[in-house]
């Protein structure tokens, strides 16, 4: 049985649906711009940084993983 890799978990509640989606949409644009010419090597830590500081600069606190947070899933 393969597993799931964990997903990022945000503090979402005070936002709507199309709002969330929305804003991961920008960030995810954002933050494949900023790594389009990093090495692949580094591509991944760098995207998952830069999308977990645009989603927090937007006013949405990042919790950790979902195998940090077992019970959030």
């Amino acid at each position: 049985m393969q597993r799931e890799p964990p997903s990022l978990v945000f503090e979402t509640s005070r936002l709507s649906q199309t709002e969330w989606l929305r804003m991961q949409h920008e960030c995810d644009y954002e933050a494949e711009k900023a790594t389009a010419s990093a090495p692949s090597a580094l591509k991944f830590i760098r995207w998952q940084r830069l999308y977990i500081s645009c989603i927090e600069l937007r006013g949405v606190p990042y919790l950790g993983t979902t195998d940090e947070l077992p019970q959030r899933k």
